[in-house]
């Protein structure tokens, strides 16, 4: 081992340049690999840190058993009562966030510190459920009066333990002026993992198990954890079946009906719940997409591969000059397995420098804006595993790496190694060549997609939608008192009010699927959604009705428009109603244009109508304000306004609409952003090794280059011979990696209804652009060399 690590240690002083190289090249692929890998382990290990999680369920609902996505909120308490009854149930419980995000105060010197920090209430349960540890504290001290229990990072944040007092606020309003209630902390509790559902759980008190008041209000996350052997089957049967029982519902005018809810549920395992994309809200529950993984995985690998290939380019432009110590070493007794060995833990010294550059460096950049665009933490503290993992790859790969050069440089005979032929011999000159290829390919398919996913997020991003976004904030309103008292048209006049609105409209969400209705047309089912809106929905969006009329304050919900879509299979159905002698309920007094876009350009367009309704339906506010408007003051006037409307303040969410345009594609936007910087960090690594092996080669060629250039050969004409060599190559390559980025850009797209035009432009860009700074640096190196003075190159050699 001594022996191995001097020569080392004399390989790092003799060969400067390349040992430079080639810990650079490594530290950053280690960097780019650390990031892609934390991201899939934390994907991969998804709850997997709680107990029995294939045992544990999160209960979902959607509002129609058509429907394909499902909400994570949760009603109470008619969900406890099917949970207290189903015999499978071992144990159940609810989290209440609803108090997420506001100001909690810590008395300090006399005076009250506020933080923001989360808190939530949960039912004593959920620490069963959740695995929660306790540090410090017993389960029984958190249903006692006026308690909680706080996470131990967060404890160390706020300064506080045991015993200590933490001011609460009352409810979000309050949060952001005045402290509350005093809480004392009877308990600590072990961080949770951040890859888990209960990751937000900083700050928890107790929520009462039995609040009728609750009944109707969907603002809960709710768990069972079922008995051993018990399938979810049993428990969304008796939900679903009660469910459906008729509901009486009263009226202020003093109308009543009986109302048959159509809501299912749907139980999904923690275990599953991660790949799971069946949650549309997802505010609280984070969720991701396999493939997306698999692909970060993918490009860590290549990258990977990249960097060892310059590992392998570099040892074997250096036999040449490192044959004479070999065949010397051999002279003095040396065994080929005593060098192999030297060669190999050179290879696995290399790779542990690089490896602890690399994780020294993120310490400095895992907060940097790298951070916005990984759902994990880059903390190495919290990557223990991952880096465990990183660790064995890479020996193992860096083994592999070092294990045919070091058999291949002990495998010459000594007359060869004396002479150093192998520096223009035909295999050394091949396998670099096969190398350099290998690199170049996988560079350009990763910048030809780059460039591909740059142009589908920009046609998404920049498509015309149809339909006005600037200047509108979206006031969203769940208080179920507020929309049953019919007060929608007060608020709106009251809104209005303001000088600096425009106008103001409501309904449901713009991008979200409304009621789901089926007909069968021609022996098929088709679906459409129905979404209920004001009067003035279409004149404050200005979208534009290409034929017929908008609607008029006198319009009921029997007329409606809609979009082409709707509009032809509801031609279909009047024809089909008149064959049997029946009349259709809705009347068509519309159809919007064409371009306009209901839902994310990521899905096909749906059939889908709107009716003209009462504010009994609408549970979001547009507020359209005039462009010179200060939105924080605006903010002040619409809270007040809320607060004289009695709005609970746990109930309504206020932000610009914009928002709610880019969330359609902010997983795209992330997306091309990760892999464009990949792709940069792999052709700098594949330059790198370029530029490493035309150093070699043009120094062991100098004196065939002087020698040319005394038989006439011009610097112009050389720099032209070597540039041909290596456009050949990159130009082989570009023919290699052309189908396979064509083939990835095409099974990426099918995801998007609208795609973009990839046309030919992309493929010669990314050609243009690795040849471009392929031939730079060629020539930038190879200029030097055939400038020389051809006279001093003989005399030296």
């Amino acid at each position: 081992m001594k022996i191995a690590i001097k020569n080392f240690l004399t390989t790092l002083k003799r060969y400067r340049t390349a040992s430079v190289l080639n810990i650079t090249g490594l530290t950053i692929a280690f960097i780019a690999f650390y990031i892609l890998m934390a991201q899939v382990y934390y994907a991969a290990t998804y709850n997997r840190a709680i107990p029995d999680n294939d045992r544990v369920y999160f209960i979902t609902h959607c509002s129609d058993a058509r429907d394909e996505e499902y909400s994570e909120w949760s009603e109470r308490p008619f969900t406890q009562r099917i949970m207290q009854d189903c015999s499978d149930v071992e144990q159940w419980g609810f989290v209440d966030v609803r108090f997420c995000e506001p100001r909690v105060w810590i008395k300090q010197n006399d005076e009250l510190t506020s933080f923001n920090v989360d808190v939530s209430r949960i039912t004593p349960q959920i620490m069963d459920i959740s695995g929660m540890k306790l540090l410090q504290g017993s389960k029984e001290d958190f249903q006692k009066p006026n308690t909680l229990f706080i996470s131990a990072s967060t404890a160390k944040l706020l300064g506080v333990g045991l015993g200590d007092d933490i001011r609460l606020p009352q409810n979000r309003r309050d949060a952001a002026i005045r402290p509350g209630k005093a809480y004392m902390v009877a308990g600590i509790f072990e961080d949770f993992p951040q890859n888990t559902n209960f990751e937000y759980l900083k700050i928890i008190t107790a929520l009462v198990e039995n609040n009728n008041s609750d009944e109707g209000m969907f603002t809960y996350h709710a768990y069972v954890k079922l008995y051993n052997n018990c399938s979810p089957e049993k428990f969304e049967s008796m939900w679903n079946d009660e469910r459906r029982k008729p509901e009486l519902i009263e009226f202020p005018n003093g109308r009543s009906i009986h109302h048959i809810n159509s809501d299912v549920v749907k139980l999904i395992s923690l275990k599953d719940l991660y790949y799971s994309q069946r949650l549309k809200s997802k505010m609280f529950v984070i969720q991701g997409d396999k493939r997306e993984h698999i692909t970060q995985f993918a490009i860590a690998m290549l990258i990977i591969i990249i960097a060892f290939i310059n590992f392998v380019n570099f040892f074997m432009v250096m036999i040449p000059r490192r044959l004479r110590v070999v065949n010397i070493s051999k002279v003095f007794g040396a065994t080929n397995r005593s060098l192999r060995w030297s060669f190999l833990f050179e290879a696995l010294a290399l790779t542990l420098i690089s490896l602890g550059l690399a994780l020294y460096l993120m310490i400095a950049i895992k907060d940097t804006f790298i951070a916005d665009y990984v759902t994990c933490s880059l903390r190495l503290a919290d990557n223990l595993q991952t880096i465990g993992v990183m660790l064995a790859i890479l020996v193992v790969m860096a083994l592999v790496a070092a294990f045919y050069p070091a058999w291949y440089i002990t495998s010459f005979n000594p007359s060869l190694a004396v002479k150093g032929g192998f520096a223009g011999s035909v295999s050394g000159r091949r396998l670099r060549i096969a190398l350099i290829g290998v690199q170049f390919t996988i560079s350009m398919v990763l910048i030809i997609t780059t460039i591909a996913f740059f142009a589908q997020y920009r046609h998404l991003t920049k498509y015309d939608i149809g339909f006005q976004t600037d200047n509108i904030i979206e006031v969203q309103i769940t208080d179920w008192q507020f929309r049953i008292k019919g007060k929608g048209e007060s608020f709106i006049s009251e809104l209005k009010t303001s000088a600096n609105v425009v106008d103001v409209t409501a309904g449901g969400p713009f991008f979200e699927m409304g009621r789901l209705n089926t007909v069968v047309i021609d022996d098929k089912k088709v679906s459409y959604q129905m979404r209920e809106v004001r009067y003035n929905y279409f004149d404050f969006f200005k979208i534009p009705i290409t034929l017929g009329r908008d609607f008029t304050p006198e319009d009921k919900n029997s007329n409606i428009i809609c979009n082409k879509e709707a509009a032809d299979m509801k031609e279909k159905e009047v024809e089909m109603f008149k064959n049997k002698g029946q009349k259709s309920y809705y009347n068509v007094i519309g159809v919007l244009d064409d371009r306009l876009m209901l839902c994310s350009l990521n899905e096909e367009q749906k059939p889908v109508m709107y009716a003209s309704s009462e504010s009994l339906s609408w549970y979001v506010y547009f507020i359209r304000l005039h462009p010179s408007v200060d939105v924080e003051q605006f903010n002040d006037f619409l809270l007040q306004k809320i607060d004289e409307f009695g709005i609970d303040a746990e109930k309504y969410r206020i932000r610009a609409f914009k928002d709610t345009i880019d969330e359609q594609y902010a997983n795209t936007r992330k997306q091309t952003i990760l892999l464009s910087l990949f792709s940069v960090v792999s052709i700098v690594i594949s330059l790198m090794g370029v530029f490493g092996i035309v150093i070699f080669e043009t120094q062991y060629r100098r004196r065939e280059i002087a020698i040319r250039r005394v038989f006439g050969a011009t610097t112009s004409g050389l720099l032209l011979k070597f540039n041909l060599r290596y456009a050949l190559i990159v130009g082989a390559c570009f023919l290699m990696a052309t189908p396979v980025a064509y083939y990835i850009i095409s099974e990426w797209q099918k995801d998007f209804a609208h795609k973009a035009n990839i046309g030919w432009w992309v493929y010669v860009g990314a050609f243009a652009l690795v040849m471009l700074i392929t031939l730079l640096l060629i020539t930038y190196r190879s200029y030097r060399a055939a400038s020389e003075n051809p006279a001093q190159v003989v005399k030296e050699n």
